[in-house]
């Protein structure tokens, strides 16, 4: 087994300011796309508050403003545990799920990862959360699309990592493994 290149979001604090960048974008594309959609489907104006309103009647604003923030922590963590579930599922790799320089991630650091399953887990908890929000979105009312508005924001654009990852595995053969340290990812390839 030969290590073949290494991303270090840990290290490299050029390319995790880089990562924060394109969360940043994120934020906003995808905001604007998701907020286009809901604007369509609920048939109310895209430029309106109901994105960002939080206020709920039983709550003093403050209360509100605590909600919200425990609704993104959840949002994230959950995304986080998707990433764990591949780790799981595939092969029933032990996973750990931490935090460092303001990241939180899903690592699997004792097990060598098919390409295919870093696939799956790029992508995972962008198009779960995506989907369970949006189906949520449907079914509430206006007055309360920010609480699932912002977290489905927040989570897209948390996902910048996930993507900058899938990019530098674009780069690799079929067949390299990888290990998921958390903030370093390294590529194998087998020796031959």
């Amino acid at each position: 087994m030969q290590k073949i290149a290494i991303i270090d979001f840990e290290n490299n604090k050029l390319l995790l300011w880089q990562s924060y960048m394109y969360r940043v974008i994120g934020f906003l594309v995808f905001g604007l796309l998701f907020a286009t959609i809901l604007a369509k489907q609920k048939s109310i104006p895209l430029i309106t508050s109901s994105f960002l309103d939080i206020s709920l009647p039983i709550f003093q604003p403050f209360a509100s403003i605590i909600l919200i923030s425990l609704d993104v922590i959840l949002v994230l963590y959950l995304h986080e545990l998707i990433h764990a579930l591949v780790f799981y599922l595939s092969n029933r790799q032990k996973f750990t799920i931490g935090m460092r320089n303001g990241v939180i991630f899903a690592a699997a650091p004792e097990h060598l990862i098919a390409k295919r399953v870093m696939y799956i887990n790029a992508f995972a908890p962008f198009v779960v959360i995506s989907l369970l929000a949006t189906i949520g979105l449907t079914f509430i009312k206006t007055d309360y699309i920010a609480w699932f508005y912002i977290p489905l924001v927040i989570n897209a654009g948390a996902s910048a990592g996930d993507f900058m990852i899938f990019i530098w595995m674009l780069q690799h053969k079929k067949t390299t493994l990888y290990k998921d340290k958390g903030g370093i990812i390294e590529a194998y390839t087998l020796n031959t």
